[in-house]
């Protein structure tokens, strides 16, 4: 079983991310060993656009209204009693708003 490995970097001159998906790995990492890295989840918000780490998700009910009482949630690993998993769990409707490192203004509110 192959596995594909997405994720992006940061770099801060450019104030925006470097994709895998853009290079092989070895030259990624390589070239990028110094940004913070963010790893896919393998899951995609409601856009079908893939959702990463330290992505900021809003949380919408099946209806299409913003949901709970957390309607914004930033995307991280967690290890948790049951295991270890990205916090976005399975249910309901997300949308990428932006990311920590783009818009970190969205969380001031």
């Amino acid at each position: 079983m192959n596995r594909v490995i997405k994720a992006r970097a940061w770099d801060e001159r450019i104030q925006d991310y470097h994709y895998l998906e853009d290079t092989r790995i070895d030259v990624f990492f390589s070239l990028y060993s110094e940004m913070p890295f963010e790893q896919s989840t393998g899951v995609f918000d409601r856009d079908k656009t893939e959702i990463y780490e330290g992505d900021i998700l809003q949380r919408f009910n099946r209806e299409g209204y913003k949901a709970g009482n957390r309607p914004l949630i930033v995307v991280q690993w967690m290890e948790k009693p049951n295991g270890v998993g990205f916090n976005i769990g399975c249910h309901g409707y997300r949308k990428i708003v932006g990311s920590v490192r783009k818009n970190p203004e969205l969380l001031e509110k």
